[in-house]
């Protein structure tokens, strides 16, 4: 009774950090500002509202002939698009392709394709419309997300943006000629924006209530009270709690979209004015230029710098890993994490010198040393980057990403990956998980958010060691020769008594890799990882005999090659997935290094070309800006609009 009266007197937040319950999770943590049909939003596009103006006043100032009855029809495309009324839509695109030829203007077709890319983006917001495109139109259904398409709309956009301004820099007379189809065009978007501005919901179904992750969260918090015996008072909070967190959830919104609709609405209105003031001449063509460069750069660069983290240490080092602001951290430390770094460090001492002479140089060029948290988060950075082994989330190979985000993983996140991976996870239960595991020199397998069967209570993490992980790379006994990659698999099933350790599953297209044949493990042979980096591993052999190595990395040999001593070798397939290299006696350097050729050769021309397209740039600015490379009689419509 006096616990029941003790914890009356408390607020909900004190009473889950009373019983050590994760706030972290609270919603207002962990949810962010954006709403919709769309779960992840990850990669934004952000093309600009000053380009979107531009686009459009190209649009109304086009001059052909047609150019009022594409404007109509294509108002009605997204009319259609938005009802989603396909038959309709599909004429609309044809009326406006076959009036774009018609009409004999660039622009046209670009408006087209832009319009078709942003439908195409709703994915299953307009699943019909997608059906058709994966259906009919070749490699559309090879795309990781449809949310990929908006790329055409990023090039688009801005290059129908970048006419118009060329048009208007090169014929001011003639563009001056229609001064209010400019006010035209910007005040209509400006009135849009306006309108967005002063009220938010009279465009945007912005949610009142409590989302469904909100919802989630208030049930779960719900399920502790009650476990936990808490009195009504905590109950009635908690209702109290996440209705109010679901109206200032609303407010942000409606601030966040009211705030960038300002901020657009004076991008606008600039952008109008500049553009006014050079067609009466008050703006040299050299300032009209600089203006309106500099307006673009003020309006991208925030929104880069604020998705982008570009910060770097005092090495010149960016310093990802190490950023302990919260929006640089999506995932907590669980208590299971440092446990895990606790075990790395007794099993190797040295791994404790390295965290702290890192963690002194870190913090000598900081005002302030760093705090428990951000401490932890710069430890568990550095037992990534120091040590070899994988961690593997047994319920979830492919599906999530926490893992990746603290370790070496053989799962992560993946929109593609090799097949041979995917049919090796496929086939895990009849292999055995755990010589899967071995094999992928998996150290620790981790589960998130177990439930604890006779409390109840969630643990965010929890973590077993694998004994009997092989490691970077080991010596086999034998070797089994298969007829192909059928018999490769099925030969590692577990009622065929595959010894990882000692054996190694070879198909028969390698064999002459083997030689003469090989070594049983000889007492004094020993291969070591002394480098590890994406593209390049490095390891220490010696043996007084031929022996055959097993490496814990993917074969893909288009790409990866192997070199003894820096001598090239090649090396062959085992057991399904993994790299094997005969080794002669003695004491070797083993290097294995990915190079592409065509990699190789298209960087530098890549390279070359983009600087081609610099200079012709920089020329064509220098000619048409400070010199009479262009006169005024020869300045006809380049580019018709």
């Amino acid at each position: 009774e006096q616990m029941r009266n003790e914890l009356a007197s408390l607020s909900i937040d004190e009473f889950l950090a009373q019983g050590n319950f994760d706030l972290a999770t609270l919603p207002a943590k962990t949810e962010r500002g954006y709403y919709g049909q769309q779960r992840l939003t990850n990669g934004p596009v952000f093309i600009g509202v000053i380009f979107c103006l531009l686009a459009l006043l190209a649009l109304v100032f086009s001059d052909g002939k047609l150019n009022w009855y594409l404007m109509l029809t294509s108002v009605l495309l997204v009319i259609f698009a938005l009802l989603q009324i396909t038959s309709v839509v599909f004429i609309c695109i044809l009326a406006m392709i076959v009036l774009s030829i018609l009409n004999k203007r660039l622009i046209w077709f670009l408006a087209t394709i832009m319009m078709i890319t942003v439908f195409l983006s709703w994915g299953k917001n307009y699943l019909e419309f997608s059906e058709i495109f994966i259906s009919y139109f070749p490699l559309y259904s090879k795309f990781r997300s449809v949310t990929m398409i908006l790329v055409v709309a990023e090039l688009v956009i801005p290059l129908i943006g970048a006419l118009f301004l060329f048009q208007v820099y090169r014929n001011r007379e003639k563009i001056k000629e229609k001064t209010n189809l400019l006010f035209i065009g910007s005040g209509v978007l400006a009135l849009l924006t306006l309108i967005i501005a002063m009220s938010p919901d009279a465009i945007f179904e912005i949610p009142k209530g409590l989302t469904a992750a909100g919802s989630s969260y208030k049930g779960y918090f719900e399920n502790i009270l009650t476990q936990n015996n808490a009195p009504q008072q905590l109950l009635m909070e908690n209702e109290a709690y996440f209705s109010a967190y679901a109206k200032n959830m609303y407010e942000f919104r409606v601030s966040i979209i009211r705030t960038d609709a300002l901020k657009a609405l004076f991008f606008i209105l600039s952008v109008t004015a500049v553009i006014f003031f050079f067609l009466k001449g008050k703006i040299k063509q050299q300032l009209f230029v600089v203006i309106i460069c500099a307006l673009v750069l003020f309006e991208m660069v925030p929104v880069g710098l604020k998705y982008l983290n570009n910060t770097k240490d005092e090495s010149g080092e960016f310093n990802y890993w190490t950023d302990t602001e919260s929006e640089m951290n999506p995932f907590n430390i669980a208590p299971a994490d440092l446990a895990i770094l606790e075990t790395e460090i007794n099993e190797q001492p040295w791994l404790k010198d390295s965290i702290d002479d890192r963690i002194k140089a870190i913090n000598a060029g900081r005002d302030m040393p760093m705090n428990k948290v951000e401490m932890d988060f710069a430890k568990m950075s550095m037992l990534n980057q120091l040590t070899d082994f994988r961690v593997a989330n047994f319920k979830g190979l492919t599906s999530e990403t926490r893992t990746s985000y603290f370790y070496k993983s053989i799962g992560g996140y993946h929109g593609a990956k090799l097949m041979r991976i995917q049919q090796m996870f496929d086939f895990g239960g009849k292999i055995g998980f755990q010589k899967m595991f071995d094999l992928l020199n998996v150290k620790y397998i981790v589960e998130y958010d177990v439930q604890d069967s006779q409390t109840g209570e969630i643990n965010p993490m929890v973590y077993q060691k694998n004994p009997g992980a092989l490691g970077e790379a080991w010596i086999v006994d034998e070797v089994k020769i298969v007829e192909n990659a059928d018999e490769e698999m099925t030969s590692m099933f577990e009622v065929n008594n595959f010894n990882p350790r000692t054996t190694a599953i070879i198909d028969e297209r390698f064999s002459d890799m083997l030689g003469d044949g090989v070594e049983p493990k000889s007492v004094n042979s020993k291969i070591e990882l002394t480098q590890y980096r994406p593209n390049e591993m490095k390891y220490d052999f010696y043996s007084d005999v031929d022996q055959v190595v097993v490496f814990s990395e993917i074969y893909y040999a288009e790409g990866w090659q192997a070199f003894i001593d820096d001598n090239p070798v090649e090396h062959f397939r085992t057991d399904f997935i993994l790299r094997g290299l005969k080794v002669p006696a003695g004491e070797h350097k083993i290097r294995f290094e990915y190079s592409r050729t065509s990699f190789d050769v298209g960087s530098p021309i890549s390279l070359i070309t983009s600087i081609i397209v610099i200079l012709l740039v920089l020329y064509f600015l220098y000619a048409s800006i400070f010199t009479d490379k262009f006169k005024e009689e020869d300045k006809e419509e380049f580019l018709p609009l």
